[in-house]
């Protein structure tokens, strides 16, 4: 058996070696050239996505002409934001070197970025500055305090968050080893720029277990659930009685068992052709034993992790591979909405033709603004697209619905997805034409086959501070009021397959909101515990309870403000003082009519929501919509 150990390196060297991220490292030589280049010019556009962000640079030459240029940096958005970055601090006049990538030649992979701050980006701890002393360094994640005290509570054993393991040298350790004939022959067919599955978004075992990422195994039912962050992977072994003819995936089908306080795993059924982007081949008979088991060193509890890799079509003898973690109590594994390709630089030999968009937006638009029925949306559009022609739909029921006042957000609530939305999140706009009064009236006549109450809750920014904010306290104190809210959506249309794209261009279906009175609050850990813990209700107009729950089982509201505006910053908006932010359904909505998904029709003429522990007077903050049922539909 060959075995080989992963070394404990200190956080800041693994920065200095190759990243297998998307594109792998921007020193990679399988996907970027040797041609070293300097650029200068002006970053007009910044893509913060997994599983690196991108910047669009604009570089004029002495004749006056125009090119674009993608810059590819090395650290995802997440890494950048743990150095003090945020999108719109890119944007500007800066300096840029690199290499040049062999999947688009106007692409550049960053070794150094001289920033309109005079900071300075630089691939790699062992690398040094080019033009400025003011380097930029990578801080530790920082973890809301309460929430790292919360699953420090709950830790036990194996069940926790885990930090970094201790050493990203998987796939370079591969390359050390000797295989079988026919993997010698499956490893040389290997095209990079082709089979590299990672380009895709894609990932699989036993690679993902050395992700250079922090890790999370946590109960599930009987089972076990272990939650990767690249690609949001989820492994699931399987402790009861196993499945005779479990399906191949990406992760193997586990199946685990207890030895005493050590979690032994039995893999199997893997279906992912790669142990790493450096082409080391696997075949289907591969086979992992893995072991995971807690050892107290210097007082504090450390996760030790073991494989052995059995696959006789590749390798001559078994392989052994091991390292260790540390606990980071608190982390949140956000979802990881990776985006593969930036449009923009995308190679397509056939690329939209934005009139026919245009032209769809605007019956689109035509339709939502007459009542009708939406049509379905035809043209296939990325998700960066579609926030971006939202940006269109918005200016054409401008006219109609008034100006931007404030942003909205939705799919931040446990349990099911909706399938309209997009993974981790959705946003759309708020318009000053939108607004009733509270306690304003609706008519039941007036109201599309789908449309329905929803009882939300809204912020309102109080300071341009909030932009750079990084604690959940700081994003808390660039707020100066709760605002009691409930909405109308109107999502009637006609089935579509493309309807989460047609979600986010039709800005969520947005018609009718009404606020409340607002309340003053204050950037405080009693008032983040008190959002946190707040209990609200839905009554009638007899004061009936329709229905009551608490803050405290649907979702932080603080990660919701989070998540919208690192959104809105990733397409170059910033919040302004004065706007309100929507964060999403309360999990109290009700149908103005029958034969939908969303259940029975609600019959009262009362849809008040009340929000308790918020007013120093005791009294619930509210909203309230009235109904009007002249006639039946």
């Amino acid at each position: 058996m060959r075995s080989l150990k992963l070394l404990s390196i200190p956080l800041v060297a693994i920065f200095s070696h190759t990243l297998h991220a998307h594109h792998g490292s921007v020193t990679n030589p399988l996907l970027y050239q040797s041609e070293f280049l300097e650029l200068e010019g002006e970053i007009v556009e910044v893509f913060w996505r997994n599983p690196h962000a991108r910047a669009k640079l604009r570089v004029v030459d002495e004749s006056g002409a125009e090119s674009d240029w993608e810059l590819e940096f090395g650290p995802n958005p997440r890494r950048l934001e743990n150095m003090g970055l945020a999108a719109h601090h890119l944007l500007g006049t800066v300096r840029v070197a690199g290499h040049v990538s062999r999947i688009n030649p106007q692409s550049l992979g960053l070794l150094h970025i001289l920033m309109p701050d005079g900071r300075e980006f630089v691939q790699g701890a062992g690398r040094e500055t080019r033009w400025s002393d003011d380097r930029l360094f990578e801080q530790p994640e920082r973890i809301a305090p309460e929430r790292a005290a919360a699953e420090s509570l709950e830790a036990d054993g194996i069940f926790r968050s885990w930090d970094t393991h201790s050493g990203p040298w998987f796939a370079g350790a591969l390359q050390e080893i000797d295989y079988t004939q026919r993997g010698a022959e499956l490893n040389a067919a290997y095209e990079p720029m082709t089979d590299n599955r990672q380009l895709h978004c894609e990932h699989g075992m036993p690679d993902a277990m050395f992700d250079p990422r922090p890790m999370g195994i946590f109960r599930e039912g009987e089972d076990i659930r272990i939650q990767l962050v690249q690609y949001d992977i989820q492994r699931f072994v399987h402790m009861g009685e196993p499945d005779p003819n479990p399906e191949s995936s990406n992760v193997g089908y586990s199946v685990g068992r207890w030895d005493g306080d050590t979690l032994l795993v039995t893999t199997t059924h893997v279906d992912w052709p790669y142990y790493s982007d450096y082409g080391t081949p696997q075949s289907d008979q591969a086979r992992y034993e893995e072991t995971f088991r807690v050892v107290e060193e210097d007082g504090e509890p450390v996760l030790h992790y073991a494989i052995t890799i059995t696959d006789p079509v590749v390798f001559p003898e078994p392989l052994y591979f091991e390292s260790t973690r540390t606990p980071l109590p608190g982390y949140e594994f956000r979802p990881y909405d990776c985006t593969a390709e930036w449009e923009d630089f995308a190679q397509s030999e056939a690329p939209a033709d934005e009139s026919e968009i245009r032209a769809a937006v605007a019956a689109m638009a035509d339709d939502f603004l007459n009542g009708r029925m939406v049509r379905p949306f035809a043209p296939e559009l990325t998700l960066e697209e579609a926030y971006r022609w939202q940006d269109e739909m918005v200016e054409m029921l401008g006219p109609a619905m008034g100006e931007v006042v404030g942003y909205k957000t939705g799919g931040h609530n446990p349990g099911p997805a909706n399938p309209n939305f997009p993974a981790g999140g959705i946003r759309a706009h708020l318009l000053s034409g939108m607004f009733l009064a509270d306690g304003a009236a609706v008519r039941l006549e007036d109201m599309g086959a789908d449309s329905f109450l929803e009882a939300d809750f809204a912020f309102r920014v109080g300071s341009a501070g909030i932009n750079d904010a990084e604690t959940d306290l700081a994003i808390l104190a660039g707020l100066d009021a709760v605002v009691p809210f409930a909405e109308i959506p109107d999502p009637t249309a006609e089935p579509d397959d493309n309807g989460m794209i047609r979600g986010v261009v039709g800005n969520m279906s947005s018609r009718i909101a009404l606020a409340g009175e607002p309340v003053p609050i204050e950037g405080t850990q009693e008032w983040l515990d008190r959002l946190n813990a707040m209990e609200y209700a839905v009554l009638d107009e007899d004061g009936t309870v329709i229905q009551r729950a608490t803050m405290a089982d649907w979702y932080r509201p603080i990660d919701a403000v989070r998540w919208l505006r690192d959104h809105l910053q990733s397409f170059g908006k910033d919040l302004a003082p004065g706007q309100l932010l929507s964060l999403g359904n309360l999990g109290i909505n009700r149908p103005f009519f029958g034969g939908t998904a969303r259940g029975d029709a609600y019959t009262s003429d009362r849809y008040q929501v009340e929000y308790y522990g918020l007013r120093d007077d005791g009294q619930p903050a509210t909203v309230t919509i009235n109904v009007i049922r002249s006639a039946d539909r």
